[in-house]
């Protein structure tokens, strides 16, 4: 399941906090332009990347998601299917304090250098 645009900045312009645990959400691509954003909950899902997969031959398509959530200061992932920190590099994470990311499927710590902010950050229960 997807969040398909449903849950964006035209119809929640001053939506804080976004509690999605415990549902089917495999893709973030709907969450958009959540400008004001700063608490998003994702943990208990089926989310296999923080990016989406691009289509072939549209590498620089429009920012999608997470991409565009720059004011999150914090961000809940736990126990999906979460493969590869790398993608923490395409993200807005100047303002990010906190990431949970345990009990996914990680086994490698990369792409966290943009994390500069961040005073809690979450990762038991992976391949570490």
């Amino acid at each position: 399941r997807d969040t398909s645009s449903c849950i964006c900045g035209e119809l929640f312009p001053n939506l804080r906090v976004l509690n999605l645990d415990n549902n089917i959400i495999a893709d973030t691509s709907g969450l958009a332009d959540l400008a004001a954003l700063a608490v998003l909950r994702l943990n208990h899902n089926r989310i296999e990347s923080l990016v989406p997969d691009r289509p072939r031959g549209q590498p620089d398509a429009a920012p999608v998601g997470l991409q565009t959530l720059s004011a999150l200061e914090v961000l809940q992932l736990g126990f999906n299917d979460i493969h590869s920190l790398a993608p923490l590099r395409t993200l807005p994470v100047g303002n990010l304090k906190v990431l949970f990311l345990q009990a996914n499927d990680i086994s490698k710590l990369e792409g966290l250098e943009n994390l500069t902010q961040v005073r809690e950050l979450v990762l038991d229960k992976n391949k570490i």
